[in-house]
């Protein structure tokens, strides 16, 4: 062979590895080949088979204004169509950068898609237009091996199988979404036209995305954010699966959006899909067949996170991967957990509406004694498995849930109680008159306590708060226990009589108010009485969340919901007395509000927090607004634009309420414009 010949051929070879095969028949109706243009008023029409009627390559930059794009004449290889936009109405190849504002894309033809970015260093913009595809194959827009392409404000619709409204092709590529509507339209049986197809980066704030026949998002990797956007789906609303461009992780950020799942799940992981990690935030309203917020079906892990949000639905795992959910930043989740790994800081609240099974439960910040305060059971239990070690903390035992239900260990746990028993006083001469107190906190128990009292002198009682005096000089261990069932609970101290000494000492305490709303501000007050006492008296205060004093009459702030023992120790030279009580740190009945957002264009305020009921008024600086929408018991919407606006003025901070019908009040929400 000659070696010119040679030659050509190599050139050829090195061609087809640099250059993708189609480029070779690849036509455009207008071609820029390097450079730049700019074109105005223009009509494109593309009727042959691999031809666009925009074609941008080799570093071109062109300016479309108010330009018309028809696409007709079907592709010669649809797979290629998807895959590297061959016979794409517009398309933008090797470094080529398209910006298109106004104007119109449309395409009647198989394998035909509205708009492709194909190659890194490649994008497409394009903004404030309509784009229609109409036969199978035919995205809307497309990202493809590293291209870009941003969209703001289109009316997108693919009518065809095969065509999904915005895909992102290959880890490396991205595409960027702000307001529009993109939806999918077929609903043929199988279409496989998700509105959103994606394996890299693709973000949507302000964005109507839907699809009639398919599921409404389908992830295979990379990241998917969603902002202020609602996403619909005849199947699921978003599906995360594996195929041959899988990457090994999928992240899911959910902010103050919609998911609808026509028949499936708001979220579905399958069987084979990637680890996934799941972000919410903001107030997220998720419809869904199954009433599934996520269903984890996938043997790999999924981690799911509520900061700041309020979502409602079911969280459901399963035993083949891990599931863990974390709830913070004031978020509140209302729904079912099955078999994940549950945390909770103590600004956050789950309401339960289903027994739960779940495996690890991370709350240390809302359980005091055998309560838990940031778990809502309304009559429903949470069961945790008590052979984990990360459940050792909670000993086994069961833990009373807000409005009834326990979280208790898998198999029940049975009863269980705390007592706590003091006499007063503590020590003095003989006859020593002496007061005991017992008091007890209990769970799943039937039956009722039984007390006993052994003074340690020979006596006895079985009253709950006895009064007994010592005649005789000594020291005496008492002993109180309280029983039901087949559960006891014992407590003891020692009681000092001595005539030697004369000072007798006496004590109590008083706290007010007893209960009450967090943060409850509660004072304490020590009485005391002397006799022939010669030595300074000393004073210590256990209020019984970890906080203590030495002052004589102190204020001690309770910051979370639960029940509180106080106990007041004064001392003086051998003589010690003691005095105590309980505090009840509780919910409030009426609704409440944990946050407040806005949004434009029109102006309104959305409302999260908790208790709110339908017909429920907002109120700022104690005047209605002028519309309030229901949305959910967490989730309010303060409408009327300007009317609206006028209550809150800029830079100045409003109070803001939420009356629920029966006329009870939420908490006072400070909120600046």
């Amino acid at each position: 062979m000659p070696y010119f010949n040679k030659i050509k051929i190599s050139l050829f070879v090195l061609l087809l590895t640099i250059f993708p095969l189609f480029l070779f028949s690849q036509s455009g109706v207008y071609t820029l080949n390097g450079g730049s243009a700019s074109q105005d008023g223009k009509t494109y029409s593309a009727t042959l088979q691999d031809q666009s009627a925009v074609f941008v390559l080799n570093s071109g930059n062109l300016e479309l204004t108010n330009c018309t794009m028809n696409k007709n004449g079907d592709s010669s290889n649809t797979d290629l169509s998807f895959s590297e936009g061959i016979n794409s109405a517009v398309l933008s190849y090797s470094q080529g950068k398209i910006i298109i504002t106004g104007g119109s894309i449309s395409s009647g033809a198989s394998g035909g898609n509205g708009a492709y970015s194909y190659g890194s260093g490649t994008s497409i913009t394009l903004k404030n237009l309509p784009i229609t595809t109409t036969k199978d194959y035919s995205s809307g827009i497309c990202s493809s091996n590293g291209g870009s392409l941003t969209a703001k404000s289109l009316t997108l619709k693919t009518n065809g199988t095969f065509s999904k409204a915005v895909a992102t092709l290959g880890s490396s590529s991205s595409l960027t979404i702000d307001g529009g509507s993109y939806y999918a339209n077929s609903t043929a049986t199988n279409c496989e036209s998700p509105a959103i197809y994606s394996e890299g980066s693709l973000s949507i704030s302000n964005g109507d995305c839907k699809s009639r026949g398919d599921d409404g998002a389908v992830i295979y990797g990379g990241t998917l954010s969603l902002n202020n956007t609602t996403l619909e789906g005849a199947k699921n609303g978003i599906k995360i699966a594996k195929n041959s461009a899988s990457t090994s992780f999928v992240t899911i950020n959910i902010s103050s959006s919609t998911i609808k799942a026509i028949s499936g799940d708001a979220i579905l992981t399958t069987e084979d899909a990637p680890n996934t990690q799941i972000n919410f935030s903001g107030s997220v309203t998720t419809t869904a067949s199954s009433s599934n917020i996520i269903n984890h079906t996938s043997s790999g892990s999924a981690g799911v996170t509520l900061n700041g949000a309020t979502v409602e639905g079911n969280i459901i795992g399963n035993s083949k991967g891990a599931l863990s959910l974390d709830l913070k930043g004031g978020s509140n989740l209302t729904g079912e957990v099955e078999n994940a790994n549950v945390s909770l800081d103590s600004s956050s609240m789950w309401i339960v509406t289903k027994d739960s099974t779940i495996q690890v439960i991370k709350d240390s910040a809302g359980i005091t004694n055998l309560n838990v305060t940031n778990i809502t059971g309304n009559g429903n239990s949470v069961y945790y498995d008590p052979n984990l070690s990360d459940n050792s903390y909670l000993g086994g035992l069961s833990y009373s849930l807000v409005n009834g239900g326990y979280l208790a260990p898998i198999g029940g746990g049975g009863c269980t109680i705390i007592c706590e028993a003091s006499s007063e006083p503590t020590s003095g001469p003989a006859p020593l008159a002496v007061t005991f107190s017992g008091k007890i906190n209990s769970t799943t128990c039937d039956g009722t306590p039984v007390y006993f009292w052994d003074f340690g002198d020979g006596t006895t009682s079985t009253e709950q708060n006895p009064a007994h005096t010592y005649t005789q000089d000594g020291g005496y261990l008492w002993t109180f226990t309280v029983t039901i069932g087949d559960k006891s609970c014992e407590q003891s101290a020692r009681i000092l009589v001595d005539s030697s000494d004369p000072c007798v000492l006496t004590c109590s305490s008083i706290a007010s108010p007893l209960s009450g709303q967090p943060p409850l501000t509660v004072s304490f007050t020590s009485n005391i009485t002397t006799k022939d006492c010669n030595e300074e008296v000393t004073y210590f205060w256990d209020f019984g969340d970890g906080g203590t004093s030495t002052e004589q009459n102190p204020t001690h702030t309770y910051t979370q919901i639960g029940k509180y023992f106080y106990q007041l120790t004064v001392k003086t030279g051998t003589r010690t007395c003691t005095s105590g009580g309980s505090i009840s740190v509780e919910e409030s009945s009426g609704p409440k509000i944990n946050g407040i957002t806005q949004a434009t264009n029109p102006y309104r305020l959305r409302v999260l927090g908790e208790k709110f009921v339908s017909g429920a008024d907002i109120l700022i600086d104690g005047k209605k607004v002028p519309q309030t929408v229901f949305k959910s018991p967490g989730y309010l919407i303060a409408k009327k634009g300007s009317s609206l606006k006028s209550m809150v003025p800029k830079g100045v901070t409003v109070k803001v309420q939420v009356k629920n019908p029966d006329g009870s009040l939420s908490n006072e929400y400070n909120f600046t414009r």
